[in-house]
């Protein structure tokens, strides 16, 4: 159970949030707005598309806030060798963080191995950037599924497990983190959480909260292990000026 009354400080939410801009018409003039937005504000990373990732690097300046890009975004379709090409290529550009898709087409046919082998390479070619394994959850049929899919990226060394890249009409549901939460307890303070897709409101955000510490204990949500990924939550705590 959640507690209604349960609020996050703008503070708060803020340290945990992945500030984000994937949308594919975005514009040197959109991605420096946003940087301006957030730069100060203790945001935990601002998650771009690869290409943008000097523009934000110059516009933050000296502000150290983590950048984070996507790749095999948004569907997982590139093999293992295509994604690790990619996540060195963005590394290389000056990425901290790196979002993955991860094949989940093939979970029933090999088990996982597709995604294991996906993460591997990220890891491999991006050494010392956080690895996110995007498990599209929204688009696994149940909870068995989802376990299925986390514990192969997890066992392959994900940093986070992310529910949504944001694209499917299925994002985040209280079931699908229920379910990552489960195969988060059997890698204890090694695997964190990132919720993305349809968190559009702080009472949301705050639901989500109070749901992954009451599994993983009290004072567990913090920008190294918990991350929510949503451009209206910006929004609603941020209004643009």
């Amino acid at each position: 159970m959640t507690d209604s009354t349960f609020r996050l400080s703008d503070a708060r939410l803020l340290s945990v949030l992945d500030a984000t801009l994937l949308d594919d018409a975005a514009t040197a003039a959109d991605i420096e707005a946003l940087v301006a937005r957030v730069r100060g504000k203790g945001v935990a990373a601002i998650c771009v598309q690869g290409p943008w990732i000097a523009t934000v690097r110059a516009a933050l300046a000296e502000d150290p806030t983590p950048i984070a890009t996507v790749v095999n975004f948004p569907h997982g379709e590139g093999g293992p060798w295509e994604a690790g090409e990619e996540a060195a290529r963005w590394a290389k550009a000056g990425a901290d963080e790196i979002d993955v898709v991860v094949p989940i087409d093939t979970l029933h046919r090999d088990g996982g191995e597709a995604i294991r082998w996906t993460v591997e390479a990220v890891r491999q070619a991006a050494p010392g950037c956080v690895v996110k394994a995007i498990l599209e959850t929204g688009a696994l049929e149940d909870a068995r599924a989802i376990r299925k899919a986390a514990g192969a990226a997890a066992i392959a060394g994900a940093d986070f497990l992310k529910t949504s890249t944001g694209r499917h009409p299925v994002g985040a549901t209280p079931e699908a983190v229920e379910a990552l939460l489960d195969v988060m307890r059997a890698f204890p303070g090694r695997v964190g959480l990132k919720i993305s897709g349809g968190v559009s409101s702080p009472a949301m955000a705050a639901q989500y909260w109070q749901q992954t510490e009451r599994v993983m204990g009290p004072q567990w949500c913090h920008r190294k292990r918990f991350r929510i990924g949503a451009s209206g939550l910006l929004s609603s705590v941020l209004p643009p000026s």
